[in-house]
């Protein structure tokens, strides 16, 4: 369990908390690219406590400013996209993409360099895999998160943007936490052809073995299956907040490189609000939207149809013949039970087992990386020699009990 000081560290975000100053520390996805129209209107973005508005000037550049206009501080996503900037509707006012007032037209003449004298905040933002990216830290950007899907056209990718009601990290401690799968999911899972799911089903108190990485860590949970073989699902996790889920099936099958990689990563919009991303990409051809955007597009529907309605529409007559949780799909099974702790779960009143072990050694690594920006250390997951296009997640059938290590990437090990 954490104590209650542990617990806000873990929790907060805003700009005058620890955990804030460490976040700001890295690159964070906000928005689907495609919602922003060159020359169309600003949105509004919520990350780490604070408002921002993205928008896409008419040459098509991208802009990532503060929300509020540094004149009366009215909002910017009423604003004028111009060649120029943002201009405020309120008093004409025009702030560019890099933060500085480049028009005050409500003031007189004679006050002529008035506006070269005012600026807000400048951040950096780019375009990749079909996602806007933000950094709002302060001075130059980190090295980016180039994961394998970055560098692939848009069209081998399928993203979902889920929101959630509820503090960050404990969305995140249930993707890392493999036991989960073997209840939560055991009746929604047996609708699937994963393999990892049905080896999953199998034995419901897997073995954990976590190692570190100068980036986060690796952990693996190993099932023992009825023919003596093992599974071991290993999940790739990366400060501050993605995790490398496995594929459908393991990497010695012949459809192995046909089928979609997947990472999860939760990004906090204030201390109890979330986005979760699930991406999903196929190195080698475009996603056929029929074989798995179909599945993320259908499980975000029902999950939005029934959110916020009393238990998310867990239906008791469905337990009552056997199905184990009564709620429709495992991405609402997995919002429900994050959402059902509370806006911020209470940890200090937890009784943690050996199943939860990559929870525990997440919430060290966090407060460790808080302790480490706080002193002038370099946190995990921000050396320039990350290997991010090497990370993803793995689901291992192998015969002797360590042997799931050896399907890792060397430069992983």
């Amino acid at each position: 369990m954490l104590a209650v000081a542990e617990n806000e560290l873990l929790v907060r975000v805003g700009p005058d908390s620890p955990g804030g100053a460490l976040l700001r520390r890295y690159w964070h996805p906000v928005l689907k690219a495609s919602v922003l129209e060159a020359g169309g209107e600003p949105l509004h973005v919520r990350l780490l406590g604070e408002d921002f508005v993205a928008f896409r000037s008419p040459d098509g550049e991208l802009g990532f400013i503060e929300e509020g206009c540094p004149h009366r501080r009215v909002s910017l996503s009423l604003a004028r996209n111009e060649a120029c900037g943002l201009r405020c509707i309120f008093h004409g006012w025009v702030v560019g993409r890099d933060g500085a007032v480049v028009e005050a037209p409500s003031e007189p003449a004679e006050r002529g360099n008035f506006a070269s004298k005012v600026r807000t905040r400048r951040f950096h933002v780019r375009e990749a895999a079909g996602l806007v990216w933000a950094f709002i830290g302060d001075g130059a950007p980190a090295p980016f998160p180039a994961f394998p899907f970055t560098a692939l056209p848009v069209d081998h990718i399928d993203v979902a943007e889920v929101p959630g009601a509820c503090n960050w990290a404990q969305l995140l401690e249930g993707q890392i936490d493999s036991a989960h799968i073997s209840h939560l999911h055991a009746s929604s899972a047996t609708i699937s052809t994963n393999p990892s799911i049905a080896a999953a089903l199998t034995d419901k108190a897997p073995r954990f073995e976590v190692r570190n990485t100068p980036w986060g860590f690796h952990v693996g949970a190993v099932r023992t299956l009825p023919d003596g073989r093992y599974y071991t699902r290993v999940t790739e996790f990366v400060m501050p907040y993605y995790q490398g889920i496995a594929p459908a099936v393991p990497p010695e099958t012949d459809l192995y490189d046909t089928i979609p990689r997947f990472i999860v990563c939760q990004v906090p919009l204030d201390d109890e609000h979330t986005t979760v991303w699930y991406i999903m990409w196929k190195p080698s051809a475009p996603i056929v939207r029929g074989e798995v955007g179909a599945m993320w597009e259908i499980w975000n529907q029902e999950y939005q149809a029934v959110r916020g309605r009393h238990k998310m529409g867990q239906d008791r007559a469905l337990m009552r013949a056997g199905h184990f949780s009564g709620i429709n799909n495992l991405l609402t099974e997995d919002m429900a039970v994050a959402e059902g702790a509370g806006p911020v779960a209470d940890r200090s009143r937890e009784t943690l087992g050996t199943s939860d072990t990559a929870v525990a050694r997440f919430r060290r690594q966090y407060l460790e990386a808080i302790r480490d920006n706080a002193e002038g250390r370099l946190p995990r997951g921000l050396a320039a020699d990350t290997p991010f296009a090497l990370i993803e997640g793995r689901g291992v059938f192998h015969r002797e009990a360590d042997a799931w290590r050896d399907a890792l990437a060397p430069e992983l090990v």
